[in-house]
């Protein structure tokens, strides 16, 4: 059952910020050179716009394979024992190193989160940041009633982000 597209609240968008605040890990799908899939978990940080921030190594698979493919799903959930409780987003979006002149910002919303990463610094530094720019989200949220989504495509409307475009509940 799908209503017609509304536009995106602000109180969705903060659910969301909030949400992003309390989950530590994402997974991040990628698709390599022979078509395939391949997934991983990283520890992420999110911005006001709800962009996600990860550290890996450049070498590593899943970051070669943004390179030429920086197309991603990404999807982060709330550990819970019971239907209502179930929460989480699914995104696609655009992942790519930060770029140059990021790094401090990246690094001081990573630290908010993950204080305790200031005594790995020198080995985040020696990685890489990467981004993750969202092009469409789903939230979904069972407290609501069971199977309610909230999808919201970028950019979103000035009156909620700096990213501004639509959502619809389904």
């Amino acid at each position: 059952m799908s209503t017609p597209e509304v536009e995106p609240t602000e109180q969705v968008v903060q659910q969301l910020r909030k949400f992003l605040r309390q989950i530590n890990v994402i997974s991040v799908a990628t698709i390599d050179d022979s078509g395939l899939p391949h997934a991983i978990n990283a520890y992420f940080a999110a911005d006001h716009q709800l962009n996600l921030f990860f550290v890996s190594d450049t070498a590593s698979a899943h970051c070669r394979h943004v390179v030429n493919r920086p197309r991603v799903a990404v999807t982060a959930f709330a550990p819970v024992r019971m239907w209502q409780q179930v929460r989480g987003v699914q995104i696609h979006g655009n992942c790519s190193p930060i770029e140059p002149g990021m790094w401090d910002d990246v690094w001081s919303i990573y630290l908010d989160k993950f204080p305790q990463m200031a005594e790995i610094e020198q080995h985040i530094r020696a990685s890489q940041f990467y981004w993750v720019q969202p092009t469409w989200i789903r939230w979904t949220d069972n407290s609501v009633h069971f199977g309610y989504k909230v999808e919201l495509d970028w950019p979103l409307p000035q009156s909620v982000s700096e990213h501004g475009r639509g959502a619809s509940i389904v």
